[in-house]
């Protein structure tokens, strides 16, 4: 790997972290847990856009133990952690068949949201936390379609670089 892409993919996990913060900082927009905007998934999408789906896993794993970490506590890595990978999962496969930004950012959206849910599923036993689905699945893809938007100015606007 070249220094100028490491230097990149460090970057992007201090832009994550970063964002993380920012996000942790906001108060909540709508009154359903477990619901953020997403903002660190500007840098994962970044990533994955710009240096490709492995580095974006790895962008993704880092801002996932920061933010878990830093922001939230150690009790919510599990809920970050499966909503990441699913996430990362479905932009990859969305960008390999060439849908906008926008969609691509929705996909992430939408399925950290159930990965986020699963892993309730799992951690509590009970399907019960799949009743959040209805809100979060929506939310899911506006807050996708944010960070899809913005990454896509943030790619047009970084082009030349």
């Amino acid at each position: 790997m070249k220094a100028s892409e490491l230097t990149q993919i460090g970057l992007l996990c201090a832009l994550a972290a970063v964002l993380g913060y920012v996000e942790a900082l906001l108060p909540p927009f709508v009154p359903v847990a477990g619901f953020k905007i997403g903002l660190a998934n500007i840098a994962v999408m970044y990533g994955l856009c710009r240096s490709g789906a492995k580095q974006a896993f790895f962008i993704m794993l880092v801002k996932v133990i920061i933010t878990s970490i830093w922001f939230s506590g150690l009790n919510t890595l599990i809920f970050s952690l499966f909503g990441g990978v699913l996430s990362w999962a479905a932009m990859m496969l969305a960008t390999r068949v060439k849908m906008s930004r926008i969609g691509v950012g929705m996909c992430g959206g939408v399925f950290h949201n159930v990965g986020q849910l699963a892993a309730a599923c799992i951690v509590l036993g009970t399907r019960a936390s799949l009743w959040f689905a209805p809100a979060l699945l929506p939310l899911g893809l506006v807050s996708g379609a944010v960070v899809g938007a913005v990454t896509g100015t943030a790619l047009k606007y970084t082009e030349k670089i």
